[in-house]
């Protein structure tokens, strides 16, 4: 049983310019891609989207920043008391 999925069409660099048709097409083949559930990709997007902001702050010496910074501290700041 063959799998088929939707084709995002190519886009020649320097020939031609992407449009909103060629995004769509491509947001098709990605969406079809995660709904078919093969490769686990919406775990793997959820997991990149936690690497990206897992370590935000270099470590400095001996003081070695949280993993997850971002996540455990950050986001409940409240905007308005001031604290960076």
């Amino acid at each position: 049983m063959a799998i088929n999925f939707t084709s995002a069409p190519v886009v020649n660099p320097g020939t031609d310019r992407p449009n909103s048709y060629h995004y769509n097409k491509l947001v098709d083949a990605y969406n079809d891609r995660i709904k078919s559930g093969i490769g686990d990709c919406a775990w793997r997007i959820a997991w990149q989207a936690y690497s990206a902001t897992r370590l935000i702050r270099n470590p400095n010496g001996l003081s070695f920043p949280p993993i997850d910074e971002l996540l455990k501290l950050y986001l409940y700041l409240d905007p308005s008391s001031g604290i960076t």
